[in-house]
Parts: C-alpha cells; sequence; structure tokens
C-alpha cells in the first residue's frame, strides 16, 4: 500500500478526464526532509557521486546543510503550484478532505479556485441530496458545466466504496515554463551568499500538468537556466513513500547540472532532436542498486 500520497484528477483539454497520484504531507518540513533524501540518492545513482547526508544546519538561511568529512552541500527547496492561486485550490482540497472525513463512496467535486470555506462547506452539506454516481468519466461535462451554471462549487458521491477523492478545478494555469522561471528567479533574488555554491531543488506541486508536459518543456527550461546564479537545479516530482524514503516513486528533471549528459546536450545547438527529451528518473529507491543502474542506462 504506497503511503503519504493523494489521488488527484483534472479536466483536461479534450474534456477527459485525467487522474494521477501526488506525494502529500501535511507538515510542511517533514515534506522536504523527505524531498530531501530522495534527492540524494537520486544524485548518487544517477552520477555517482555521493553526497553528505548529515543535517548540520535547519533553515539557516537555506533549508539544509549537509555535512561530512568531504565538506558542505546547501540546499533549498522551493514549492510550484498551478498558479498564483494554486496553495488556494490546495487549502480548499484539504477543507474539501476534512468535511467528508470517512465516507466510504468516492466523491467528484467541481471547484472554482476562488471558491469560500462557506460555499465548500455548503456543498458538502447538500451531498446525500443528489443520487449516487455510477461512473464519474460519464458525467464529468454535465457537472462541469452544472458548476458554471452555478458559479458555486459542486460535490457528488461516487457509487463504488473506495474512498476516493477527486478534486477537479476549473481555474486559468499559467505556462509551465513560466512558474518554474518565476520560482528559479524569486530564490535568486533571496540574496543569499552562498547561492553560487546551492543546490536549488523545485518541488512540484502542480495538480494539472502532467509528466509529458513538464518533458516537453523541459529543453527550454534548460536553455533559459544556464546562467542561473545556482550551482545545480532539479525538478522534483513525488508521487508516494513511507516516511523513511523508501517504497517511493518520484521523478526528478536536472535543469543545471554540469554531470548530466542530457543537460549537456540540451544546450548544444548543434543536437537536433527527433522526439521531445524527457530527462528524468522514476525509481523506487528500494529496489537493487543493480536494477537501478540497468533502468538508468535505458534513459
Amino acid at each position: 500500500m504506497e503511503e503519504n500520497t493523494k489521488y488527484q484528477a483534472w479536466i483536461g483539454k479534450d474534456g477527459t478526464l485525467q487522474q494521477k497520484l501526488m506525494l502529500s504531507l501535511e507538515d510542511k518540513i517533514r515534506r522536504e526532509e523527505l524531498i530531501a533524501k530522495h534527492f540524494l540518492a537520486f544524485y548518487e545513482n544517477t552520477y555517482g557521486v555521493r553526497l553528505p547526508k548529515k543535517i548540520t544546519q535547519r533553515d539557516n538561511p537555506h533549508d539544509f546543510t549537509f555535512s561530512d568529512e568531504t565538506g558542505d552541500i546547501f540546499l533549498e527547496i522551493v514549492a510550484i503550484s498551478d498558479s498564483s492561486s494554486g496553495f488556494r485550490k490546495q487549502s480548499n482540497q484539504k477543507l474539501l478532505e476534512r468535511l467528508v472525513g470517512d465516507l466510504e463512496n468516492s466523491i467528484i467535486a467541481i471547484v472554482p479556485p476562488e471558491a469560500t470555506n462557506k460555499e465548500l462547506r455548503e456543498a458538502v452539506n447538500k451531498i446525500n441530496e443528489y443520487p449516487a454516481i455510477e461512473d464519474a468519466k460519464d458525467h464529468i461535462l454535465e457537472l462541469f458545466q452544472e458548476r458554471i451554471n452555478a458559479q458555486k462549487p459542486i460535490v457528488r458521491r461516487l457509487a463504488d466504496k473506495n474512498k476516493k477523492r477527486i478534486y477537479i478545478t476549473d481555474g486559468i494555469n499559467e505556462p509551465i515554463k513560466k512558474i518554474v522561471n518565476d520560482a528559479i528567479k524569486r530564490k535568486e533574488g533571496k540574496g543569499y551568499d552562498n547561492v553560487p555554491e546551492m543546490i536549488l531543488l523545485i518541488d512540484n506541486q502542480i495538480i494539472e500538468y502532467s509528466i509529458k508536459n513538464i518533458g516537453t518543456a523541459w529543453i527550454n527550461l534548460v536553455k533559459q537556466n544556464q546562467t542561473s546564479l545556482f550551482r545545480e537545479i532539479f525538478l522534483y516530482t513525488g508521487y508516494y513513500s513511507k516516511n523513511d524514503s523508501t517504497h517511493s516513486e518520484f521523478n526528478i528533471f536536472p535543469i543545471k547540472c554540469a554531470l548530466d549528459k542530457k543537460v549537456k546536450m540540451a544546450i548544444n545547438p548543434f543536437t537536433r532532436w527527433t522526439i521531445p527529451i524527457i530527462a528524468f528518473v522514476n525509481f523506487h529507491i528500494y529496489k537493487s542498486k543493480r536494477f537501478l543502474r540497468q533502468m538508468l542506462n535505458k534513459i
């Protein structure tokens, strides 16, 4: 059973229901520590470089200083969401989950990003006034139109007993390149003295973009950020993980990294791409190093 995960859903441009799992931890400190462990494991397995793992400083002023006899590593983590209203969306979603509690039925909620807590509570209170829906995919466009007509959130039960929480928002998203680049610029503007020695890890909490969307934007992100003040930049997307960081699945895209061959290829003007390159590692940490090497060689 996957831990620390949340089922997410959204409406694609073609009107179909898209869905995925996302890493979910309420405690920001625990989330950052878990992500940092994933990153250190990724770096060692991908580049053959063992980074320090002992935390010697926290939030002073950057998020982590890792140290050992070889020296220090400075790590800063920045979270990104769908847009300026993205974290409001996530706040609404957490409220929704508290309101429906342990309801056995799966639910589907279509919520505008500007929805108030009162409107969401009213929608949940009316959940039993409507018959349970057999298949959300058959009704998604109808529910979406109902939400638009009502100008308020709607929440409906599904007939199954799987306890899934399908949360859909219908705000306008900014391009993924802009979201990532804005986050990098914000952190560069913090004025840390040791930025040239610091690794920036971008925690992707975007609901309504898939890994394929990020992969399509990856080459431009690489080219646009080679002059960044940060030593290295990576984009992390988590799916699930145990608290000790094992039994985990996540993706990491290198954006600025002198050790990464794909980054070097992306910034070479003579490189010709025949297909969009998705430079990421997707692996379970608990699997053997032999398996990891075999899989990494396929990328």
